[in-house]
């Protein structure tokens, strides 16, 4: 019966040792998952702050492409002006004479009127 109880006791005491073992195992499993979800909330966090910067960027973009727009079309408005205002000017250019009446330096070399005079 002794011989028995030992090994009894000799089992239960090994098992004893496997569960603690197995235990602690356990126990630096559940650290290790609670610190990758800590990563996981961390990484979560900085990804929305992330994709918050990207809305901003991107709204920022549409608002340049709109001021690009505007742009264009005012370009286009004042191009259309300014042909226009050339027209005008070449037709103006076209349908006038001028008339240079004042003497030239050259002019200044001659009289024009009698020295007798």
């Amino acid at each position: 019966v002794n011989i028995t109880t030992m090994a009894v006791n000799d089992t239960v005491t090994d098992q004893s040792a496997r569960i603690a073992k197995l235990a602690l195992i356990v126990k630096n499993q559940t650290e290790a998952i609670q610190n990758l979800t800590d990563v996981i909330q961390s990484q979560t966090t900085r990804i929305l702050a992330v994709n918050t910067t990207l809305k901003s960027v991107n709204n920022s973009i549409i608002g340049l492409n709109q001021s690009i727009q505007g742009l264009t079309n005012l370009s286009d408005k004042l191009t259309g002006a300014i042909n226009n205002q050339i027209g005008v000017i070449t037709q103006v250019n076209s349908t006038t004479c001028l008339l240079y009446t004042s003497p030239s330096p050259r002019d200044l070399s001659t009289t024009r009127m009698p020295s007798s005079a």
